[in-house]
């Protein structure tokens, strides 16, 4: 079964619903997907500038159907990039708000209207071909504006979200929400799974800061909640209860690494409501997703992201490239399997390459298996820098400069190797009492440090450290 190939199944179901009692069914994603593919040929590529609403979900299911390739781009994206990125892919087709391509130099012709969004047809004489197995281009981690797109096939996309939905048991009678931007892969992942088991989406564009998000939340019984740590780390805050309804099955963690302290606040709180709480980890390139930890297991393996899905072969390598047999042994992550990426595009030219990387896939991050092979994360290869010869973890001295009561990120000085830049969230200037425990904790002379008070940590839109921009930043 190809995936979104079998919407007929599922009829007069609720696809898709947002905050405006707009309703989408099953039905009508199907004669969607007619009506596009009468004005647009196969194998064209749309750029989508995303924003949560039914209408790009339901041009994004169709694109998929009818063998066209997906673009995505945030809404939010500075306008001078999105103009850039268009220039440089020559997209055939963008979908896009009515009005938001007014001031543009580029030439197009509204050929179909979704309320206040648009399919564009573009000037572009663009004959490349594109790679028959490429579905879907997603920007990469903390670069919305960047050209560098990370291109996913038709089957990286099928094969993760079976498994996903086998271990996650998820069916027709789920709903979940939009609580990330469609541009992060772990929201395209909650669309692709629930839209091919039947399930449906709650489309709203609210943050989960604002009583209108809880309050549709609980109205359009949400039966499984998806969050990156920060926002485990605000209802923790706010109060879990907000997430609790009697409607509520599971809720699944990904998007980077949640402190175990708040797992712990976590898992106990809903294994008293006999609720799951999935630990999950995976990267964009893998489709999105890698790894499980089944609930039952939390209290005995805290910290731990569990084993490989199905379909996904993980061990760890040392820096020369070798298996590491041995537990507790730390290395590289490696992956393989059908939801390794074809590779990264920067062009269109790219777009007409073939998967380049044969299933296996570096992820950058270090990590280690304990004796019952569990798999665990240390920190990111390339968030490794030296000092004075010394091999230093910046993941690891964040955290405990975190843990110790600082709010700060970490970076390698670009211009002085033998330097570490801490940026650190606080109008009172603590830069001497930082760089003393920097020290202290690393056993290196304060002169390797540099350190600098800032209002706020830039944040990606998932909620990640944005490193790019932390680099602009004079310290």
């Amino acid at each position: 079964m190809k995936l979104f190939n079998k919407l007929n199944k599922f009829k007069n179901n609720i696809a898709l619903i947002d905050d405006k009692k707009n309703i989408l069914t099953f039905e009508d994603l199907n004669k969607i997907s007619i009506k596009q593919k009468k004005i647009i040929k196969k194998r064209s590529l749309i750029l989508f500038i995303t924003d949560n609403n039914i209408y790009s979900i339901s041009n994004y299911i169709s694109s998929v159907r009818n063998k066209f390739v997906s673009m995505f781009l945030d809404i939010k994206t500075k306008k001078k990039e999105i103009d850039n990125i268009i220039n440089l892919y020559k997209p055939h087709f963008i979908i896009c708000p009515k009005n938001f391509l007014n001031n543009n130099k580029i030439k197009i012709i509204e050929k179909r209207k979704y309320s206040n969004y648009c399919l564009f047809k573009t000037n572009f004489i663009n004959k490349t071909n594109l790679s028959k197995n490429l579905c879907l281009l997603l920007p990469t981690s903390g670069s919305l504006g960047s050209p560098k797109f990370v291109r996913l096939s038709y089957k990286n996309l099928e094969i993760n979200s079976k498994d996903i939905i086998k271990y996650l048991n998820i069916s027709s009678f789920d709903r979940s929400i939009t609580n990330m931007p469609m541009t992060y892969s772990y929201m395209i992942s909650v669309i692709n799974t629930h839209i091919f088991s039947g399930g449906s989406i709650f489309v709203t564009n609210e943050s989960i800061m604002q009583k209108k998000f809880w309050k549709n939340y609980k109205k359009a019984k949400i039966t499984c909640f998806n969050g990156v740590p920060y926002m485990y780390q605000i209802l923790i805050k706010y109060g879990l209860n907000n997430i609790n309804t009697k409607y509520l099955k599971y809720l699944t963690q990904a998007g980077g690494k949640l402190d175990e302290k708040y797992i712990k606040i976590i898992n106990n709180y809903f294994q008293r409501f006999k609720k799951f709480f999935f630990i999950m980890y995976g990267q964009t390139e893998a489709s999105p997703r890698i790894s499980f930890l089944n609930p039952k297991l939390i209290k005995k393996k805290y910290g731990s992201v569990g084993k490989g899905l199905k379909n996904v072969k993980i061990w760890i390598e040392d820096y020369k490239g070798k298996k590491i047999y041995k537990p507790l042994s730390e290395g590289e992550i490696m992956i393989s399997g059908k939801s390794v990426f074809m590779g990264y595009s920067e062009n269109l030219i790219d777009l007409s390459k073939k998967d380049e990387n044969s299933g296996i896939l570096r992820t950058g991050d270090i990590g280690y298996f304990d004796k019952d092979g569990f798999l665990f994360i240390s920190g990111r290869s390339k968030r490794f820098t030296k000092i004075y010869g010394y091999r230093l973890n910046l993941d690891e001295i964040e955290k405990k400069i975190n843990k110790a009561g600082y709010e700060v990120a970490c970076i390698a000085d670009e211009n002085d190797e033998n330097k570490v830049k801490i940026f650190y969230k606080n109008r009172i200037n603590l830069s001497s009492k930082i760089i003393e425990f920097a020290s202290k904790i690393t056993s290196i002379n304060k002169i390797a440090f540099t350190c600098k008070n800032v209002l706020s940590i830039p944040k990606t839109s998932s909620g990640k450290i944005n490193y790019n921009k932390l680099k602009e930043i004079q310290c």
